[in-house]
């Protein structure tokens, strides 16, 4: 099979990045008097042998995203890394990727992304490697995403709704001439609030739990997501649990990743006022697509697939995807 779950993970991210700004056309809090972007996203993590510190700042023209620039920070000073480009042709984005070489930007030659963007809402999506991705809609809901590599089905997507709220999604790969389930995501919801997603994956036909999530709320927000596993017939909890904070304004401020006593993973948002279009580009989060997103603090969201390593997204849309 040749389909790469590295592309898989970018459907995944893509797709509900999709659903998000579809979602409403406003970019704030609720209040239309007053618009929120945002304008620097800074990462720490922290574990028994050293600590990285990350920052990217978004750099807007009038409400369009057009730069990302990645910084590291060595000792005390923050050093520019890698940047990416974002130019606007008409309904088509492209996405150039730079490095840092003495001074220098240096252009990522090998990589390179299109996207069709039509209504705020990726239609097509194209990488420099012959991969394909095309968005299919049914009113404002996205229902199904299929990737094709060199002309050929390999990967797909499917959204199935009760009403407008998103019930179920089931990933397919395309394998000697027919479509075979691989994984799905049953999303439960009480009072209109999300609460819990269950995923399975299929083996011997039939679908085998795997891992949960649950949630925790106070008023319309999510502030903590806990995990799962299925083990021995019945649902084991991890040590592994996140926390989100808001400020006065229901922006969302702050992600703690709990997990043992020797890691931690922290995520700080720092807004502008302003109207943006960065969700289109940036969706939730790198990794987990359950999180809350900026400025969408209590949204129904679809799925995740947590054990692809957080920083592909990242690579994607700073750096380009690794070898």
């Amino acid at each position: 099979m040749k389909a790469n779950k590295l592309y898989h993970t970018i459907l995944w991210f893509l797709a509900l990045s999709c659903i998000l700004s579809c979602s409403s056309d406003d970019e704030s809090n609720g209040d239309d008097s007053i618009n929120f972007r945002v304008k620097e996203i800074t990462e720490t993590y922290v574990n028994s042998y050293s600590d990285r510190h990350n920052k990217s700042v978004l750099l807007y023209n009038n409400e369009l995203l057009t730069e990302i620039i990645e910084y590291e920070r060595e000792d005390s000073t923050w050093e520019e890394e890698y940047k990416s480009e974002l130019i606007y042709e008409g309904e088509w984005v492209s996405v150039k990727d730079f490095e840092k070489e003495g001074g220098i930007w240096v252009e990522d030659q090998n990589w390179s992304i299109r996207m069709k963007i039509v209504n705020d809402r990726i239609e097509i999506l194209e990488y420099s490697d012959d991969n394909q991705a095309v968005f299919n809609y049914s009113g404002d809901k996205l229902i199904a995403i299929q990737q094709f590599y060199d002309g050929e089905s390999d990967f797909k997507i499917e959204f199935n709704y009760t009403g407008n709220d998103l019930q179920e999604t089931i990933a397919y790969y395309y394998e000697e001439g027919s479509w075979k389930a691989s994984m799905r995501y049953k999303l439960s919801y009480v009072d209109g609030k999300m609460m819990q997603i269950m995923s399975a994956y299929y083996d011997n036909e039939s679908w085998q739990d795997s891992e949960k999530q649950v949630f925790t709320y106070s008023g319309n927000n999510i502030i903590k997501i806990e995990y799962y596993y299925w083990y021995n017939e019945s649902w084991e909890p991890s040590s592994n649990k996140l926390h989100f904070e808001y400020n006065s304004d229901g922006l969302l401020i702050t992600e703690r990743e709990e997990y043992s006593d020797q890691y931690s993973y922290v995520k700080e948002y720092l807004y502008e006022e302003g109207r943006g279009n960065f969700k289109i580009f940036m969706g939730i989060n790198y990794y987990n697509f359950s999180y809350p997103t900026p400025q969408k603090p209590s949204i129904k969201v679809l799925a995740s697939e947590t054990y692809f390593d957080k920083s592909l997204i990242q690579r994607f849309l700073v750096k380009g995807l690794p070898n």
